[in-house]
């Protein structure tokens, strides 16, 4: 039992370095962030954007845990990378356009929706 517990967690430590990583790509090749609207919003300058990339990272990490891993993508008929490009996008806007951060949980949860309406849209037979 140890073993699996063990293992459960080296698995919950990859998936979320592997979600630090795309996260952070997907965050610092958006060149909205580097307006004077989007990096104002951090207290402590770049050291408070790289937290808020990591908080976004563990969100979307925690989200996988409850929804069955990487395979939750799958399920859902999204792509991994796809959904956090998009959740990337949607959090920088929601911030630049609020002024203020927003809840990383709350832009996941649009974003999984969306998408997965999208998705159902474009798998429903046309008329």
């Amino acid at each position: 039992m140890k073993n699996d517990e063990q293992n459960c967690q080296l698995i919950g430590q990859q998936n979320l370095l592997e979600n630090v990583a795309i996260v952070a790509e997907s965050f610092y090749t958006d060149p909205r962030i580097m307006g004077e609207s989007f990096s104002d919003l951090f207290d402590n300058g770049s050291a408070g954007m790289r937290n808020e990339v990591v908080r976004m990272a563990e969100t979307l990490t925690e989200w996988e845990k409850r929804n069955g891993g990487l395979e939750s993508y799958e399920k859902l008929g999204l792509d991994w990378i796809g959904v956090v490009e998009e959740y990337v996008k949607e959090y920088v806007s929601q911030a630049i356009d609020s002024g203020d951060l927003p809840f990383s949980e709350d832009v996941l949860e649009a974003v999984l929706k969306t998408l997965q309406n999208r998705e159902e849209d474009s798998a429903a037979p046309s008329m």
